[in-house]
């Protein structure tokens, strides 16, 4: 703690709840990145200017450094696609390409959903809410496709990473003169273990051959976005029970 708040002092001081969310899987070669801003507005302005990441080497060897060492992991703000990347991951059938096409679409289509009024305020409001479900898709998208977030510029790898050492990296928005830099970041380590808990409360009930499973979903909501339901015979060979994971849109859900 003492070494994270010595180095907040120097870099700058980080937001209680920060534009940008950031979070970090690490392994003994690579740090994953994966981060999202929280509102709409955020996601619009960051679509513009792109993203700046920067990495602060605080410890090394066990030994908090007198000055964290500055590293810019990308020398060009990573943006979203342009329309022919977006093309060239869409048509390539090794990828995950329906949820690229969805978010392709949610980024770059003309409308995203039917007016369904008319005026010049109605407009107004019909575009804010656009914006929004623009927004939402192309996130959760980006959530069930590590292709989708890479192409809407959410996602690094770091492979220049040492045990022994630890991180703080910073994502700016690619306007780095600006006052209302919009920022996010995370502090991790190669040394760090990283493990997925298992879903909680889980079981099965059996009726009229029909099988009703149930599970804490309210309590990992914040590391799960969806499911994959699979079942096997054996025990041994197991196959999903369908194309799509399963997931819920109410934030008040606790079971499925």
């Amino acid at each position: 703690v003492q070494t994270v708040m010595h180095a907040e002092a120097q870099i700058g001081s980080l937001r209680a709840v920060d534009p940008i969310q950031v979070i970090a899987r690490a392994s003994a070669d690579s740090i994953v990145l994966r981060w999202a801003p929280i509102e709409t507005r955020y996601w619009l302005a960051t679509n513009k200017q792109g993203y700046v990441i920067e990495r602060y080497t605080l410890v090394r060897d066990g030994k908090s450094l007198p000055e964290p060492e500055k590293k810019i992991i990308t020398t060009i703000p990573l943006k979203p696609y342009t329309e022919a990347q977006w093309e060239r991951i869409v048509n390539n059938s090794n990828n995950n390409n329906k949820y690229a096409a969805i978010a392709a679409q949610a980024l770059l289509g003309e409308t995203f959903q039917l007016d369904m009024q008319q005026g010049s305020a109605a407009t107004i409001v019909n575009k804010v809410s656009e914006n929004e479900q623009r927004f939402s898709i192309a996130l959760y998208c980006a959530d069930l496709s590590v292709v989708t977030a890479k192409a809407l510029a959410l996602y690094c790898t770091d492979k220049d990473v040492k045990k022994g050492e630890r991180y703080l990296y910073r994502i700016i928005s690619g306007d780095t003169k600006s006052t209302a830099m919009i920022r996010g970041s995370v502090f991790t380590s190669p040394d760090d273990p990283y493990q997925l808990p298992a879903p909680l409360k889980f079981s099965a009930e059996v009726k009229d051959n029909v099988a009703m499973l149930r599970w804490n979903q309210s309590y990992h909501k914040r590391i799960y976005t969806a499911y994959i339901v699979e079942r096997s015979a054996d025990g041994k060979n197991f196959t999903p029970l369908s194309e799509d994971p399963v997931s819920t849109l109410s934030p008040t859900a606790v079971e499925e």
